[in-house]
């Protein structure tokens, strides 16, 4: 399996795992810890910045990564802060922000 073909495969089993989630459901907290599912898919957003990161300076060293380097600077505090600003925004911008995030991802790719 290649690359391309495991990150859409992994897009398609996130998609598939919420689409018969409604929207006002992805408050609800305890999914995975305290977070819910808007914050677990918070969560993805950030790691799709972080690995389009990791692609892009593959591709350009000179690349500048600013979320792969929050990850090594922040420690065991990156998950929680990079979820907290999302904490205000609505279900749709998540989801919207996480499509967003893959599909830069999979053009770096």
């Amino acid at each position: 399996m290649n690359v391309i073909s495991m990150m859409e495969y992994g897009h398609k089993t996130v998609l598939d795992a919420i689409q018969d989630l409604p929207l006002d459901r992805w408050n609800v907290s305890g999914v995975c810890g305290v977070w819910s599912v808007k914050d677990i898919m918070a969560h993805l957003v950030s790691y799709e910045h972080m690995f389009e990161d990791v692609l892009g300076v593959t591709l350009d060293a000179a690349r500048k990564t600013p979320t792969l380097e929050a990850m090594f600077s922040m420690g065991d505090n990156f998950n929680d802060i990079q979820v907290e600003p999302y904490k205000s925004q609505s279900s749709d911008a998540v989801l919207e922000a996480y499509q967003k995030g893959w599909e830069n991802t999979m053009s770096t790719a």
